[in-house]
């Protein structure tokens, strides 16, 4: 399993790697980020934060991992909704918040 504590060390060349961020994200669980406060995609390439299942699969086990994709994807109705549904129940509204304002007030 891989946590964002040991992420952090990774390479840069790593950290941009979708293929190792996924593979990265696939092994964190919740409690992992519960445990930390800390999420390996917030520590992620930021040409990576407007790959909907890299966020997705950040935000299955942190919904306030939304905050960290692009303005794009927070902006766009459909992937917050997306999000919302893969998110933890208990940070549904969280993920939902993290939403670009003209999405929350469709």
């Amino acid at each position: 399993a891989c946590d964002a504590w040991a992420f952090q060390y990774a390479s840069q060349a790593l950290k941009a790697d979708r293929e190792v961020v996924l593979a990265a994200l696939r092994t964190q669980s919740r409690q992992d980020v519960l445990d930390t406060r800390d999420n390996i995609f917030a520590r992620a390439g930021r040409g990576l934060r407007a790959d909907k299942e890299l966020v997705l699969e950040a935000v299955r086990v942190d919904g306030v991992a939304v905050r960290i994709a692009s303005p794009e994807l927070r902006s766009d109705k459909d992937f917050i909704l997306q999000a919302m549904r893969v998110a933890p129940p208990e940070e549904r509204d969280s993920c939902y918040a993290e939403a670009h304002e003209g999405v929350r007030n469709s």
